[in-house]
């Protein structure tokens, strides 16, 4: 594995803070050319630098409850996130459907965190349809959105960004 040039660093720092950002975003930003940026991504991504998109779907968004956790013991129930510290610790977070398993949750893992007192929304099936298939292909378009669900363009600009707002993308 090479070191990295500074251009290549730069861009790394780009898809930190940026990762929605297309290769002519980028080239556009740090007034390089799209082609030379297209080709250092690739070559971040065979390195092993940069992973494929992954989508993390932000649950508070959408209204799912959610209570976080420090313990001494991993987690055995499903969690939302999951971080282990330096000192060996967990930092996590459960999603729960009623005060009674928050309860439950609470007597396993001790006092949480953080308990938003959101009110669920309500995600009309445009939307649902959205965050599904921005989880299943990250890299999705408006475009593709207008073509695999009929919408009009700008409406599926709006979708899509919205189902972005919604999700957070690291690229790692």
């Amino acid at each position: 594995m090479e070191l990295l040039s500074y251009d290549e660093r730069r861009i790394l720092v780009m898809l930190l803070t940026e990762s929605w950002a297309t290769p002519s975003a980028i080239a556009r930003k740090l007034g390089m050319n799209r082609q030379t940026v297209w080709y250092a991504v690739k070559r971040l991504r065979e390195e092993g630098f940069v992973g494929a998109p992954m989508i993390y779907v932000r649950p508070d968004l959408p209204g799912l409850y959610y209570a976080f956790f420090y313990s001494e013991s991993e987690p055995k129930d499903y969690t939302v996130l999951k971080f282990e510290t330096l000192e060996g610790h967990y930092i996590f977070g459960v999603p729960f459907q009623t005060f009674d398993e928050l309860e439950a949750l609470s007597a396993k893992y001790g006092k949480p965190w953080l308990v938003p007192g959101l009110a669920p929304k309500r995600l009309t099936p445009l939307q649902k349809e959205a965050l599904r298939r921005l989880v299943s292909n990250p890299t999705i378009s408006s475009t593709d959105l207008v073509e695999e669900l009929g919408l009009p363009k700008t409406k599926a600009r709006s979708l899509l960004a919205w189902a972005r707002r919604t999700s957070t993308t690291p690229t790692g």
